[in-house]
């Protein structure tokens, strides 16, 4: 949050970051926290940075995972359904999950992931739209 508001204060005076003069426009927060706390507050940052990101990516595939275990153990699920040779465990569904999001990764642009989180939206909200007309008596 400091780093944030020391930009924005930056940005607002119409100041530069760097000692060559460098535009503010595109520096990542390792490029902000070199020029504010130098190179120990840059790998600092930058630590901090992946460990938060590769955090976030084992979380959601373990969620993935978690869910769709629970969902093939019921069989009134479609995943139970199309599984029949099932109920897989949560790392058959975590690795599936890695293997489906690992090539994601390798592309150059993000404008096709657009229409799917758009997708994604109108699944969730649908969802918690139809949930108070389930009859789970």
């Amino acid at each position: 949050k400091q780093l944030i508001s020391c930009k924005n204060i930056i940005a607002a005076k119409g100041g530069s970051l760097t000692a060559d003069g460098a535009p503010l426009e595109g520096l990542s927060y390792v490029d902000l926290a070199r020029a504010t706390f130098g190179e120990a507050g840059a790998r600092f940052v930058f630590f901090c940075t992946v460990t938060a990101s590769l955090g976030v990516c084992s979380a959601y595939i373990a969620f993935i995972g978690t869910t769709l275990e629970s969902l093939s153990a019921q069989p009134t699920s479609f995943v139970h359904a199309a599984l029949s040779d099932g109920p897989y465990s949560r790392d058959v569904f975590q690795l599936a999950a890695a293997a489906f999001l690992l090539p994601i990764t390798c592309l150059r642009s993000f404008r096709f992931l657009s229409f799917t989180s758009t997708l994604g939206t109108v699944a969730v909200a649908a969802a918690i739209a139809a949930a108070p007309t389930i009859d789970f008596g």
